[in-house]
């Protein structure tokens, strides 16, 4: 099983990536979780964006947008598996 700071690593990297977010880009860790079958680490992201409409319940609610995203990593290899919303 790989460490949960190398799970949290690889998410970020491939949400980097994926989403093509700049290095600017302020990210947060929300959760980090061992599946329930515990083979895979779930890391939840949020981070600022410029793709959500002004009066989102986000930006009312913090000041600023952000998104959320659900990673799933694979426990053994560190390979992400899923990207949800």
């Amino acid at each position: 099983m790989i460490e949960p700071k190398k799970a949290v690593e690889e998410a970020v990297k491939y949400l980097k990536d994926v989403m093509q977010l700049p290095d600017t880009t302020r990210i947060n860790l929300e959760e980090l979780v061992l599946s329930s079958d515990n083979k895979n680490w779930v890391v939840t992201i949020a981070y600022d964006s410029t793709n959500l409409p002004e009066n989102s319940l986000s930006v009312l609610l913090n000041g600023r947008m952000q998104e959320r995203r659900r990673i799933e990593v694979d426990g053994t290899s560190g390979n992400v598996v899923a990207l949800r919303k």
